[in-house]
């Protein structure tokens, strides 16, 4: 799978940390991605702002931004640290699977990479 497929980049978060440095983000590339994957130790985060009603996925990505600023605001106890956002799954209306899918297939690829 490609980074991009079922990613959605997220708007910039201003960083109230200094302990805390963003090592790549999505769209940055994938290289980029990779690259800060093989650094250790690296945090890696990806948003899903979906939540069920019924038989339908709701988009939400409030709740993301949220988690966001909070962990940015946060200070961490290694400076050595690196954050690896690669923003939202996103799954479009017209796409034939499931954001759960779709978060599964990110994660997949995550593992083989890093």
């Amino acid at each position: 799978m490609r980074w991009e497929v079922f990613l959605a980049p997220v708007r910039r978060i201003e960083m109230r940390s200094q302990r805390l440095s963003v090592a790549a983000s999505f769209p940055a590339g994938t290289l980029a991605v990779e690259e800060a994957l093989a650094r250790q130790p690296t945090a890696v985060l990806l948003g899903y702002p979906y939540y069920q009603k019924g038989e339908v996925f709701r988009y939400w990505p409030r709740a993301t931004a949220r988690i966001r600023r909070r962990l940015y605001s946060l200070a961490l106890p290694s400076l050595a640290l690196q954050l690896v956002d690669l923003g939202d799954v996103y799954v479009p209306e017209e796409a034939d699977c499931q954001p759960s899918q779709a978060l599964e297939e990110a994660v997949k690829a995550l593992l083989q990479a890093g």
